[in-house]
């Protein structure tokens, strides 16, 4: 049985001296909201004013800032006209559907090392069968070289929330990892060495599969 990861990628973990930064908007969302911002700036500077009530004039419309309207002459009403409400609330809708759309990334199995921190990457280890978290597992993890030689490895183990954070220093590369269960076990040594199972570093901190499945023994 192949350890196949399941695209599961779990939050990111900051160091316990990392203060963590939540974001209430993504940089879409941002962007969004400044040229929302503009339109409506545009929109209230240039509005729209209907000038009627007048007998000996025509009715007629003055464009001027909502905040300074256009002087009445010779006409007795003034009021802003229907088309800059109508403006508003286009731009609203337009930026609410937008603003939901962008709020979810696309989703995906990629992780990245959280900004400041040491160079350790956190594996997910759960049950083959049950997808359930195995406590226990020792997660020995290999460099392997451009000429597929061996770089060396190391060995940590998994937590009762099936975790796994590699302590040692990796590097951008590519890495077989081997899974070894806790004795007594119902589960045998899994050895995740095919290219779609390799864990794969990349130079920019991004890193995947963040989760394994460890085989079972009838599995």
């Amino acid at each position: 049985m192949n350890p196949l990861h399941s695209g599961h990628a779990e939050k990111i973990k900051y160091p316990p001296n990392h203060k963590a930064h939540f974001q209430t908007m993504n940089a879409k969302q941002k962007a969004l909201t400044y040229c929302t911002a503009v339109a409506i700036g545009l929109t209230s500077l240039f509005a729209a004013w209907d000038l009627t009530g007048s007998s000996n004039h025509t009715n007629a419309t003055r464009y001027a800032p909502i905040f300074a309207p256009p002087d009445l002459g010779p006409w007795a009403r003034r009021e802003l006209a229907s088309s800059v409400f109508w403006s508003w609330l286009v731009i609203g809708v337009i930026y609410s559907g937008l603003f939901v759309a962008f709020r979810h990334e696309p989703p995906t199995s990629t992780q990245r090392i959280a900004p400041g921190a040491p160079r350790n990457v956190r594996l997910r280890i759960v049950a083959g069968d049950t997808l359930q978290p195995v406590e226990g597992v020792g997660v020995q993890y290999t460099l392997i070289g451009d000429d597929g030689g061996d770089g060396g490895h190391a060995e940590d183990f998994t937590s009762a929330d099936g975790s796994a954070l590699l302590t040692g220093y990796c590097g951008p590369g590519r890495y077989q990892i081997h899974l070894i269960p806790p004795s007594g076990s119902r589960f045998r040594k899994t050895a995740c060495t095919s290219p779609e199972t390799l864990l794969m570093i990349a130079k920019d901190g991004f890193y995947h599969p963040a989760e394994y499945r460890i085989a079972t023994l009838n599995g």
